[in-house]
């Protein structure tokens, strides 16, 4: 069973097309969004772990040139 998350994410105005296009190439992430408010982007993340959720939103979804901050929501089903 797949461990889904939310992530909520604050980018730089000029870079979110741009991570758009990263994010939705991350085979971890099953759909990342453009959104108005408070967050620029959300995306949809998916993982076989709850370990594996900081890794990836460190190591990758923070590592996307405009990325200023993340919010991660955990869903429980």
């Amino acid at each position: 069973m797949a461990i889904k998350a939310f992530i909520l994410i604050e980018m730089e105005p000029r870079s979110i097309n741009g991570a758009l296009e990263v994010l939705n190439e991350l085979p971890q992430i099953k759909s990342a969004t453009a959104v108005a408010g408070p967050y620029d982007i959300v995306a949809i993340l998916e993982s076989k772990s709850y370990e594996d959720i900081p890794r990836i939103i460190t190591k990758q979804i923070q590592a996307v040139e405009g990325v200023l901050k993340t919010t991660t929501l955990l869903a429980f089903e």
